[in-house]
């Protein structure tokens, strides 16, 4: 989904579609403050980023020193007690370890995933972020190399081409 102000350039956008993208923008804003409230009695709040579709999103976390998960809040919508995008994840030694990345694609809440890892692991002193591609993921293993080597992740896969190995070095940026 397309944010109304990247459709085209602003000089160019009618009346009518000026009101739709304040009035969206409006309800994101409105919902960011009710959201924000509702998930910091239960969370740790890390930020608050807008997506590549200019989506307004809440970014929090649990972390019980073995394992962490760092969520993302949709502020199109109400919060309604669970994340709309989730990384998964884990301490190994000296890194931090992604189990498994779930919601939906191509909104750019991935994105915006990989970049508070990447903080959580410069907060932690951590040099590395690890992780496995999957043989349950070969189906869209093209997009998982694409989206890793955007974010400057090392990406090797095995002979058979159906799993693999990511490593992300504080050393390499």
């Amino acid at each position: 989904m397309q944010s109304v102000f990247e459709k085209q350039p602003s000089s160019e956008m009618r009346a009518d579609e000026w009101a739709h993208a304040y009035d969206e923008l409006h309800t994101q804003f409105l919902r960011l403050q009710q959201n924000l409230e509702t998930i910091a009695q239960r969370f740790d709040i890390r930020g608050v980023e807008q997506t590549k579709h200019s989506i307004m999103t809440i970014v929090y976390e649990t972390d019980d020193g073995k394992t962490f998960r760092i969520m993302a809040d949709d502020c199109r919508f109400p919060h309604r007690g669970h994340w709309d995008f989730s990384l998964h994840g884990s301490y190994e030694q000296n890194a931090l370890y992604i189990d498994d990345i779930r919601g939906e694609t191509d909104y750019g809440f991935g994105s915006v995933m990989i970049k508070h890892l990447k903080k959580k692991a410069e907060e932690k002193n951590i040099p590395e972020i690890r992780g496995k591609l999957k043989e349950r993921d070969y189906d869209h293993q093209d997009r998982l190399v694409h989206f890793y080597t955007k974010h400057s992740f090392s990406v090797t896969l095995n002979e058979s081409g159906r799993e693999g190995q990511i490593k992300w070095s504080a050393d390499n940026c």
